[in-house]
């Protein structure tokens, strides 16, 4: 049955702040945002700023069935508490099948440690490959669903977002230029308990099941000067089995690719993107529904 949505997005922005004022475009990157942030000047000011976006639309399913849905509100709410402190947090609001939504998109405390590299801490989204973290919000992403992979936590081919600590920044390389990005975060959970979704990983990891945390990061390479296009690579290792159970040792290992160009011809804008991301965990044995054992090799790999 094919599905049509419209989306209506607007974008909302609300500057609350002194005389210096600090403005981030919310589609850029954080450590190009972190960038401006430690060269803004020094007041001895706090500046806050209030952005953000809304959507809407019409869903129609078959030939006679059509409503309008979904809704959502995502204000963000950014700080910079002083040249080196800044805060950055999203909230989401929204309505899907008569249901309201409320949750914690990201929210994440950064310090500049240098130009080359800023810390952060908290709950961000995923820099596993770039569409959770560039690509995601409604107003960017114009197609009705999110791509195959991304879309219920369920079937999701790598994380959306992360709970922990991330190291990034990036440096020139001649005409060229590199970013990059580590982390340690709680990591994904094995599904050991439902017959029907054994051997998937659940990346909602806001507390961790065992003792190891997961590793992982992406580096990103601009060989044009005028940085259209880009190259990127991400991996990510965790043990996700629960402490103490038989599944204790099972560990995943996640890789991704990606690419992104964007050139100007004539009175056009080329823009093409594109992510490869890659789940193998290791393989074990699992109950069915009848108590019987058996095992598969689960590897699952999504292209968008």
């Amino acid at each position: 049955m094919q599905k049509l949505k419209l989306f209506t997005v607007v974008s909302l922005g609300l500057i609350f702040c002194g005389s210096n004022s600090f403005a981030q475009d919310v589609a850029s990157q954080t450590d190009q945002n972190l960038s401006t942030i430690s060269n803004a000047p020094s007041t001895g000011d706090t500046n806050f700023l209030l952005t953000g976006y809304a959507y809407s639309g019409f869903a129609k399913e078959g030939s006679n069935q059509g409503s309008f849905g979904p809704l959502g509100f995502s204000p963000i709410f950014l700080w910079k508490k002083s040249d080196k402190l800044f805060v950055e947090a999203e909230m989401e609001f929204g309505i899907e099948d008569g249901e309201i939504h409320l949750g914690l998109e990201y929210a994440t405390l950064h310090y500049v440690l240098n130009k080359y590299m800023t810390l952060g801490a908290g709950k961000f989204l995923s820099p596993f490959g770039t569409f959770a973290e560039r690509l995601h919000p409604a107003w960017i992403n114009k197609f009705s669903d999110k791509p195959l992979g991304f879309s219920d936590e369920g079937t999701m081919v790598g994380p959306m977002g992360e709970f922990g600590v991330e190291l990034r920044g990036g440096a020139q390389l001649g005409n060229s230029k590199i970013n990059y990005v580590g982390y340690v975060t709680n990591g994904p959970t094995l599904v050991t308990d439902a017959p029907d979704a054994a051997g998937q990983l659940m990346y909602e990891n806001l507390s961790d099941n065992n003792n190891n945390k997961a590793v992982g990061g992406r580096i990103g390479f601009l060989p044009f000067s005028n940085s259209s296009l880009e190259v990127g690579v991400s991996g990510q290792t965790s043990v996700v089995g629960d402490k103490g159970s038989e599944y204790e040792n099972v560990g995943s290992k996640l890789f991704s690719t990606d690419i992104s160009f964007v050139h100007k011809v004539s009175i056009f804008n080329m823009d093409l993107k594109g992510q490869l991301n890659n789940v193998a965990v290791d393989k074990t044995s699992y109950t069915d529904e009848n108590g019987g054992s058996y095992t598969f090799d689960n590897n699952t790999v999504s292209i968008r």
